[in-house]
């Protein structure tokens, strides 16, 4: 049909704008449309004079408000300029309902006639969170595609969703109770996300229980979650993306296993658990906040966000390690040396708390790892808060400690340094796990080298040099050459080089004297949250 607002007045112009609506100051005329149950609105709108036209859909009359109220909106549209075209999409999942489309100008001069085409679209099965595509886990669903399905679940800036801003389509999986769902989406030909949703109602207001965006364009996608709770859950996995990719395809599969041994963590440093060395499963959801540190004395700032506390023992002559994996949220580790380094919590924040170690990773669902050495001949104990980087960071996690003996360190001090009895090539070799026992001083290098570090030692001859590369595997290592004797905090060096983010660095020392000279090679790294593995290739020339 065609209309026009030429003749209309602005009644719903310049005023609060709520969800989904945009801005239309020009003049505007109202459609009722009935819209069948379990079907898709598709709306289109196209000027028959140069202006620029815009729509928005609301429920009813009370959505659309007055000029000074605000206004709440199912959906809108007003990206083309004047003269073009706008399209706008509504998916009814329920019942049979009543909507009103307001076909609106942007500016006060936008107004003039107009085409209108509505079409009702069936909504096939997975097109919704409300009929899902049933998933059995261990049988996964090959050649998926988009063709036919529509964009119900927009964008999300924050939370765990990660829904795009075009197709999606939706599958449910019964987790049984105490089971640990990993899900993945392999892709071909475009790049999708995924998100957990539980219940279909979370769908609509983007309340994720994990999701992921990590790889690219044909890059698998996967998440992992716990059901600690008593009963089975059914949970929702969306699969979104960005632009519109009817001719890509995708399987997508899910897999079920028993979750590790569930713990519950205490609420406060008096009263933690104790956990032994393995892998266990906890979660913060249902907990109180406890702590809301500062970022200083070692500890990682967190915020009122749900936290958890256990306790572990670290023998004599060991260190102990402890990864935290949350599931689709951002966790943050402090490490506290006993219950009256946990400092005094009052409603602005905790003050006075000392933290042996702390782990913040660089995003969403990043792990956690944070290393405890015990030096001396007796047994310590020391406290794990697990937190939120934010207020609504909680959730489910797994978390791994493990105890290593000091002796199976090499070259963890500059006191006990790896030897290396001639030049040629280690590979395989980390620092992750390794503390921070070197640091240069400012005459050395102009770099800080605050991150873990492996010592090595090596002879050289009189008259011989040595060249020593470091090739670290995807992080900004750094390398110094120095005297065994100045090794230590604000030590003094032969050499030193950090000239790449995560590139090979090469240093070297001549020995000018009439002696064999014993050189300690350490691998570093910039930042102090920075390790991992590395070859080193070592070489002794005239």
């Amino acid at each position: 049909m065609t209309g026009s607002t030429a003749t209309a007045l602005p009644n719903y112009g310049s005023g609060p704008r709520g969800t989904e609506c945009l801005r239309a100051d020009g003049r505007d005329v109202v459609y009722e449309l009935h819209v069948p149950a379990a079907t898709r609105l598709a709306v289109t709108a196209t000027p028959l004079t140069s202006f620029d036209l815009a729509l928005n859909l609301v429920t009813n009359v009370a959505s659309c408000g007055t000029p000074a109220a605000t206004m709440q909106c199912l959906d809108s549209a007003d990206s083309a300029s004047a003269g073009g075209a706008e399209q706008l999409t509504f998916t009814n999942a329920g019942a049979a309902r009543t909507v009103l489309l307001i076909v609106d100008g942007y500016a006060g001069n936008d107004f003039g006639s107009f085409a209108l085409s509505v079409a009702f679209q069936p909504i096939a099965t997975g097109d919704t969170c409300d009929a899902p595509v049933a998933l059995t886990a261990g049988t996964p669903l090959l050649n998926q595609t988009m063709v036919g399905f529509g964009d119900d679940y927009d964008s999300s800036f924050s939370g765990r969703c990660e829904f795009k801003s075009d197709l999606d389509r939706v599958y449910s999986v019964q987790v049984p109770a105490g089971q640990r769902l990993v899900a993945t989406v392999t892709p071909s030909g475009f790049d999708p996300s995924l998100s957990l949703v539980q219940g279909a109602t979370n769908c609509g207001q983007a309340i994720c229980l994990s999701g992921t965006d990590d790889a690219l364009s044909n890059g698998v996608e996967r998440l992992q979650w716990d059901n600690v709770s008593a009963a089975a859950q059914q949970v929702l996995l969306v699969v979104d993306t960005t632009n519109a990719t009817a001719n890509g395809s995708f399987t997508i599969a899910a897999t079920l296993s028993a979750s590790p041994p569930l713990v519950t963590g205490g609420s406060t440093c008096t009263a933690p658990v104790a956990l032994d060395a393995g892998t266990f499963v906890s979660t913060t959801a249902g907990r109180t906040s406890q702590f809301d540190f500062f970022g200083s004395a070692g500890c990682e700032p967190t915020t009122t966000a749900p936290d958890t506390v256990f306790s572990v023992t670290v023998p004599p002559s060991s260190l102990l390690r402890a990864t935290v994996t949350p599931d689709g949220w951002d966790a943050v580790v402090n490490v506290l040396g006993s219950a009256s380094a946990c400092g005094l919590t009052t409603d602005a924040g905790t003050f006075g708390a000392t933290c042996l170690t702390s782990s913040d990773g660089p995003r969403t669902a990043s792990v956690e790892e944070v290393t405890i050495r015990n030096a001396t001949a007796t047994a310590t104990t020391a406290l794990l808060v697990v937190d939120g980087h934010d207020v609504d960071h909680f959730g489910t996690f797994s978390i791994t400690t493990e105890v290593i003996p000091m002796a199976a360190m090499a070259g963890d001090t500059c006191q006990a340094p790896q030897p290396l009895l001639m030049s040629g090539s280690l590979t395989g070799l980390t620092t992750a796990g390794y503390f921070n026992d070197v640091e240069t001083a400012s005459s050395c290098s102009t770099f800080q080298n605050r991150g873990s570090d492996r010592v090595f030692s090596i002879n050289v001859p009189a008259g011989k040099q040595l060249t020593a590369v470091v090739i670290p595997n995807g992080w900004d290592a750094a390398l110094v050459l120095l005297d065994g004797m100045a090794c230590g905090m604000s030590a003094t060096c032969f050499e030193s080089s950090d000239s790449s983010i995560s590139g090979a660095e090469t240093a070297r020392f001549t020995n000018s004297g009439t002696t064999d000279r014993t050189v300690f090679i350490v691998v570093d790294a910039y930042s102090s949250s920075s390790s991992g593995t590395f070859d080193l290739f070592t070489a002794l020339t005239p």
